[in-house]
């Protein structure tokens, strides 16, 4: 599947120029995709009217994961240093109490619904690091 599309075709990211109103783009597959991530990052810049989330290669530790996102190290290129891009920390394993089984997740996805829950809940002017429930 080709994430970052065509803006003649419409396909893509680009699909997303027919949408009247998007606030955040969460890129979580493929995670660490730097093309994906600054395609989207450059998308959100351009169109002014998106933040994107990223979700960095699974298993960095926090040295890495500033790397990968400042384009420095191993991961040289370009950095995204911008209110139009946030990374994620590179995901959390969760062991099951039901089954036992260790699963790993990508942050992205639970961090962007946080979000997007307070502004609907509270408004865009309320940091979602409060409760999402009452004034």
């Amino acid at each position: 599947m080709d994430f970052i599309g065509d803006a003649s075709t419409k396909n893509g990211l680009y699909a997303f120029d027919i949408v009247d109103d998007i606030n955040i783009l969460a890129i979580s597959r493929p995670p660490g995709d730097r093309e994906v991530i600054i395609a989207a990052y450059t998308y959100c810049r351009t169109e002014r009217t998106a933040s994107s989330w990223a979700d960095p290669l699974y298993g960095l530790d926090p040295q890495q994961t500033l790397a990968f996102k400042e384009g420095t190290g191993t991961f040289a290129g370009n950095a995204f240093n911008s209110s139009f891009l946030r990374c994620t920390t590179p995901g959390a394993d969760v062991r099951s109490a039901h089954r036992g089984k260790q699963n790993s997740f990508l942050l992205s996805g639970a961090v962007v619904g946080t979000y997007s829950s307070t502004d609907v809940v509270r408004g865009v002017h309320k940091a979602p690091a409060g409760p999402l429930t009452g004034t």
